[in-house]
C-alpha cells in the first residue's frame, strides 16, 4: 500500500522518471536481498521444522505426502534439501475430494535408474503413505483409481514390470479399494527407503537403498535407483485455470466473465500455423478483414475489431497485430468484453493473451517437418533442458522456417521465427525468466482482395444499386463469377516485409505463503521497411456505362515503425478478512509507445481500366501522375505514455459458494500526434487524459462444478483528432453487462460456458456532414448476443472443442450511417466444431481421426456502402498416428472445396477463402 501511495504522489508531482525508477528498482531491491536472506532462512527453518515435524502434522497436510505411522520410526531423517510447507493445509471437510484418475503409466530410463510417471487429471488430490517390510517398499496412493487400457494390465488387472532396473526385482501397481498400491521389491537384503519432495504440480519421491548400519547422512540422493512421479495429465482440450481474467491463476469457473482457452493440443491437432487460424475455436471471434493464413491479425470479438488488445504473457504488445507466431505458444487465452481494469486502454470487444512456453528442466528435443498444397514447406525444432546440475538454470529454444505459394496467382511468401528463453533463477520462492523473440515475415506479389460485385454478385449491395441501371445486360451475367485466384493487384508492385523483435523478463517471488510479487518487462520493435500494394477504388466507367468486368486501381506505399516498452509490477496477497478468504491484487504499470506511418499514393492512369477477366499486368499506368505531388505525404507520428494504478479483490464467502470480484484502475494517458498531410493544421495534437475503469462481478456456485455469474465492466480507448472547432476528442468508452453459467462435467473432463452480454460503445467518430474533412464524436454502436463454448474429453481418446454465437452488432446512433446497419464482418450466427478420436488399444493404438465443421452466417462488408458477404459452411478433417515419441498427421482443409469469403475491408477488398488443400507433418521427440 505504501508503494501505491508513493506512486500516486509521484504522478501528482509529474515526476514520471521517478515513477519509472520506483517501478523498476522496487522489485529488484526487494528481490535481491530477499533471495540471499531467504536461502539462509530456509536452511535454518528447514532444519528446525524437520526436527520438530510430527506424524500428526503430516497427516493433516495434503501437500506433505504423509507416511504410515508404523513406518515413521524406520524413516530416516530427511536431508537438508527438503523444505516442508511452513503451515499445514487443512482439507475441506464439507465437500468430497474428486478422485484422481491414473490414465497412463510411463517408464522412462534415466542415467541412474528408472523414472515412473503416474499421469492423472488431479495430481493435487492424492496423498501418499509408505512403509517397509523386509525387502519390500509399499507405497499407497490414496483417493486414486487406475484408468488404464486393458492391454497395459495383466489378467488380474495389475500393472507389473519385472527387473525394471538393476537392484529392483519387480515393480507392481494395482487397485485396492479407493487407493492404488505400488510395491517395489529389492533384490538384496537392503530395504528401500523413500524421500519425498514437492515439485511444481507433481508429487515426486525418490527410492534409494541404504547399506545396513549406514547413517542417514550417507544416503546419496543425487544417484537414485528409482524416482516415482505423480504428475498432471496433459491439458488436452480442457484448461481449468487462466490468468487473463484476474491476473492471478484462478479457476475459470470462479471468474464472472466469459473466458475461452485454446490449448496447444488443439493447435497441434488442427495444424494451426497462425493466430487467425486458431481463433476459429472460440465463440464470437473471427479473423475480421484479415485472411486466416495471414501473420497479421485484426480479430473481431463480439462484433468489434480488436487492434490493441493482443497480449504476450499478460503484457500489451501492439506489434502482435503485425506479426505473431505460434511455435512457442503454450495456449491462447481469450477474455470476452471490456478489460481496461486489468490491461488499461484498449478495444472493448475482448482481449487475447498468448502464453508462451517456459524453459525445461527435463531434456527434450523435438523436430518437425511439414509440407502441403500450394508448395507449402517448413521445418521447426523445439529444444530444452537444464544448463547446470543444481536445477537453477534451464533453457528452451524454438525455431521455425516456412514458405509457401498461394491459391492466388503469383502470390508467395516465407516466414522465419526464433525464440530462446532462459530461466536464470529457480528456487523454492523465486523464478526469473529471460526471453527473446524475433520474426521476419515476407510476402511477394500480394493481392489486396477482390471487388464485391465481381466476386459475389450484384444483389444486396447498396453501392451497386446506385448505378445498376448503367450496367449493360450482357455484363450482368458476369457478376459474381470472378475466379478467386485472380490477382487484382500489380504483382511486381506487391511486396511486404515485417521484422519484429521482442525481449523481456518475468520475475516471480514468494515472500511467504501469503504474499508474492510479479514484475515483468517487455520491449517490442516492429519495422516494416517495405509495404507496397495496389487496390481497386472504383468500377470502370466509359460514356455513361459501367463495366463491372473492369476496375480502376490505386498504388499505395505504407512503410512503418513501432516500438514499445512496458513495465508491470503487482503484489498478490492471500489472507482472511473477518473470516472471508481474500485474494488481493495491487499493481502499477508504465508503458511508452512510439509509431510512425508514411503513406504515398499513386493513381493508375489506364484509359481502358484493368480487365478482371483477362488481366494484363503493367506498371506503366502508375508512373505518370503522383498524388503525392498534389498533396503532402501522409506522414504520421505519435507518442503515447501511459501510467496506471490498479487494484482488485476476490472474496470467497461460504467456503467458495459465493465469490465477489471488485476491481478498479486509474490510467493517466499523455499522447501527441502529428500528421504532415493535415491541410488545416500541422501543429501536433496533444491529449492528456485520466480515466477510471471499474469492474464488479458475482459468482454463485450451487455445487463445486457449476457456477452462475453476473458482471459489469467498462473500457476506454484514447482517440486522436480534433473537431472543426479545434476541440480534442474524448476517449471512446465501452460498457458491458454480462450474465452466464459455467460447468465442469463428466468428472471434470469437459467444460462449458454459456453467456449473454449487452455491450455499448460510445464516443464513436463519424463524418461531420456540415464541415467536410472533419469528424464529430456522436456515434454509438451496440452488440448483444449469446455465446456457448464447450471443450474437453467426452470419453477416453474422444476430444471436442465446439462453439456457437448469436451476435447482433449494429449502429445505434450516427449522423451519416443509417441506424441499424450491421457492423462489418460480424455474422449474426456462427458455430464451430472440431473433434478427434484416437484409438486407445489394439494393434492400431495411437491412430486417430479429426473432423471440423465451421459455419459463418451472412455479414455486412462495409458501413457506408453496405453489401452482403454470403454465409458458408466449411469442413476440415485430419488423420494422425502417434506412438511413443513419433507423430505424423494429414490435415484436409475445405474438404468439399466450397467457394466462400472470409471477410472484407470495403467494396473492393473482399478476401476469398482458401480452396481444398492438404498439409502433412512429421514430428519426433527425444
Amino acid at each position: 500500500m505504501k508503494l501505491l501511495l508513493a506512486l500516486f504522489f509521484l504522478r501528482a508531482r509529474n515526476s514520471w522518471h521517478a515513477l519509472l525508477a520506483s517501478l523498476l528498482l522496487t522489485p529488484l531491491l526487494m528481490f535481491l536481498p530477499t533471495t540471499a536472506t531467504s536461502q539462509a532462512q530456509t536452511e535454518t527453518q528447514t532444519q528446525a521444522q524437520t526436527q520438530a515435524q510430527t506424524q500428526a502434522q503430516i497427516e493433516r497436510d495434503a501437500q506433505s505426502f504423509p507416511l504410515d505411522s508404523t513406518a515413521q520410526a524406520e524413516q530416516p531423517s530427511v536431508p537438508p534439501s527438503f523444505s516442508p510447507p511452513s503451515e499445514p493445509l487443512l482439507l475441506d471437510q464439507l465437500r468430497p475430494a474428486p478422485v484422481a484418475e491414473i490414465r497412463d503409466i510411463q517408464l522412462v530410463e534415466v542415467e541412474d535408474g528408472l523414472k515412473v510417471v503416474l499421469v492423472t487429471n488431479r495430481p493435487d488430490q492424492v496423498e501418499v503413505f509408505q512403509f517397509q517390510e523386509g525387502t519390500t517398499l509399499t507405497v499407497d496412493v490414496t483417493n486414486a483409481i487406475l484408468d488404464l487400457a486393458d492391454s497395459a494390465l495383466t489378467r488380474e488387472g495389475i500393472y507389473q514390470r519385472l527387473n525394471p532396473i538393476p537392484g529392483v526385482t519387480s515393480l507392481t501397481i494395482e487397485q485396492r479399494g479407493s487407493e492404488i498400491q505400488i510395491r517395489v521389491v529389492s533384490d538384496s537384503e537392503t530395504p528401500p527407503v523413500a524421500y519425498f519432495e514437492r515439485i511444481s504440480e507433481a508429487l515426486e519421491f525418490d527410492v534409494v537403498t541404504v547399506a545396513p548400519g549406514a547413517n542417514n547422512t550417507d544416503i546419496d540422493f543425487s544417484s537414485n535407483n528409482l524416482r516415482i512421479i505423480v504428475t498432471a495429465a496433459p491439458l488436452g482440450y480442457r484448461v481449468p485455470n487462466a490468468s487473463i481474467g484476474t491476473r492471478t491463476n484462478t479457476a475459470i469457473l470462479d471468474v464472472p466473465q466469459a473466458i475461452q482457452v485454446i490449448p496447444e493440443q488443439v493447435l497441434e491437432d488442427q495444424n494451426a500455423r497462425t493466430l487467425n487460424e486458431a481463433l476459429r475455436n472460440a465463440s464470437g471471434v473471427s479473423t475480421g478483414r484479415a485472411l486466416s493464413g495471414s501473420r497479421s491479425a485484426t480479430p473481431l470479438i463480439r462484433g468489434f475489431e480488436n487492434n490493441n488488445n493482443i497480449l504476450r504473457n499478460g503484457l500489451r504488445d501492439d506489434t502482435l497485430q503485425f506479426g505473431s507466431a505460434l511455435p512457442n505458444v503454450e495456449r491462447i487465452e481469450i477474455l470476452k468484453g471490456p478489460a481496461s481494469v486489468l490491461f488499461g486502454a484498449g478495444d472493448l470487444g475482448g482481449t487475447i493473451n498468448l502464453v508462451t512456453e517456459r524453459p525445461l528442466y527435463e531434456p527434450r528435443y523435438e523436430f518437425e517437418f511439414n509440407g502441403g498444397s500450394f508448395n507449402e514447406y517448413g521445418a521447426g525444432l523445439d529444444f530444452g533442458g537444464p544448463l547446470d546440475d543444481k536445477g537453477m538454470l534451464a533453457y528452451r529454444l524454438n525455431i521455425e522456417y516456412s514458405g509457401e505459394d498461394s491459391f492466388i496467382d503469383f502470390q508467395d511468401g516465407d516466414f522465419f521465427f526464433v525464440s530462446p528463453s532462459v530461466q536464470i533463477v529457480n528456487t523454492d520462492t523465486t523464478s526469473l525468466i529471460l526471453d527473446l523473440e524475433y520474426l521476419r515475415s515476407r510476402s511477394r506479389q500480394s493481392s489486396s482482395g477482390l471487388p464485391a460485385y465481381a466476386a459475389i454478385g450484384l444483389d444486396n449491395n447498396s453501392f451497386v444499386d446506385t448505378f445498376r441501371a448503367q450496367i449493360a445486360d450482357e455484363l450482368v451475367e458476369q457478376a459474381g463469377t470472378l475466379d478467386i485466384s485472380t490477382n487484382v493487384a500489380e504483382p511486381t508492385l506487391g511486396r511486404s516485409e515485417v521484422n519484429v523483435t521482442r525481449v523481456g523478463y518475468r520475475l516471480n517471488h514468494e515472500f511467504n505463503n501469503r504474499w508474492e510479487l510479479n514484475h515483468e518487462f517487455l520491449a517490442s520493435f516492429q519495422e516494416t521497411p517495405v509495404e507496397t500494394f495496389v487496390v481497386g477504388i472504383s468500377p470502370f466507367q466509359s460514356r455513361g456505362q459501367i463495366d463491372i468486368t473492369k476496375v480502376r486501381r490505386l498504388f499505395l506505399s505504407n512503410p512503418s515503425e513501432r516500438e514499445s516498452f512496458i513495465f508491470n509490477t503487482n503484489f498478490i496477497g492471500n489472507f482472511d478478512v473477518f473470516g472471508v478468504d481474500q485474494t488481493l491484487l495491487m499493481g502499477a504499470e508504465v508503458s511508452f509507445e512510439k509509431e510512425r506511418d508514411t503513406i504515398v499514393l499513386r493513381q493508375e492512369l489506364n484509359p481502358n481500366g484493368f480487365d478482371l477477366l483477362d488481366p494484363i499486368y503493367s506498371t506503366a499506368g502508375f508512373e505518370y501522375f503522383d498524388l503525392a505531388t498534389a498533396f503532402p505525404n501522409n506522414d504520421q507520428t505519435s507518442n503515447r505514455n501511459r501510467y496506471s494504478l490498479y487494484g482488485q479483490t476476490q472474496l470467497d464467502f461460504f467456503s467458495g459458494a459465493l465469490i465477489a470480484l471488485i476491481g478498479g484502475r486509474v490510467d493517466f494517458v499523455d499522447q501527441d500526434f502529428r500528421d504532415a498531410a493535415n491541410r488545416f493544421s500541422t501543429e501536433p495534437i496533444e491529449l492528456n487524459e485520466t480515466a477510471f475503469s471499474p469492474r464488479i462481478g458475482l459468482v454463485y456456485k450451487p455445487s463445486e462444478n457449476i457456477s452462475i455469474y453476473g458482471s459489469y465492466s467498462q473500457s476506454f480507448n484514447p482517440v486522436i483528432g480534433q473537431s472543426f472547432e479545434r476541440e480534442v476528442f474524448d476517449s471512446e468508452k465501452g460498457r458491458q453487462f454480462e450474465i452466464g453459467a459455467k460447468a465442469s462435467l463428466f468428472d471434470e473432463r469437459l467444460s462449458a460456458t454459456l453467456a449473454y452480454y449487452d455491450l455499448t460503445r460510445t464516443n464513436v467518430l463519424t463524418q461531420d456532414v456540415t464541415n467536410t474533412g472533419f469528424q464529430v464524436q456522436i456515434g454509438e454502436q451496440k452488440s448483444t448476443g449469446i455465446e456457448l463454448d464447450i471443450a474437453g474429453e467426452i470419453l477416453p481418446g474422444w476430444n471436442i472443442i465446439a462453439n456457437y454465437a448469436n451476435t447482433d452488432a449494429r449502429i445505434s446512433e450516427d449522423n451519416e450511417i443509417e441506424v441499424g446497419t450491421r457492423l462489418i464482418n460480424s455474422p449474426r450466427n456462427s458455430a464451430g466444431l472440431w473433434t478427434t478420436y484416437q484409438l486407445q488399444s489394439g494393434a492400431l493404438e495411437g491412430l486417430g481421426f479429426g473432423l471440423g465443421v465451421y459455419f459463418v452466417g451472412d455479414r455486412n462488408g462495409e458501413l457506408r456502402r453496405p453489401f452482403e458477404l454470403p454465409g458458408y459452411t466449411r469442413t476440415d478433417a485430419s488423420i494422425f498416428y502417434e506412438k511413443d515419441s513419433f507423430r505424423t498427421q494429414l490435415n484436409f482443409e475445405n474438404l468439399f472445396n466450397i467457394r466462400y469469403f472470409e471477410g472484407a475491408r470495403d467494396q473492393f477488398r473482399v478476401q476469398p477463402g482458401s480452396p481444398f488443400g492438404v498439409s502433412a507433418s512429421v514430428n519426433w521427440q527425444f
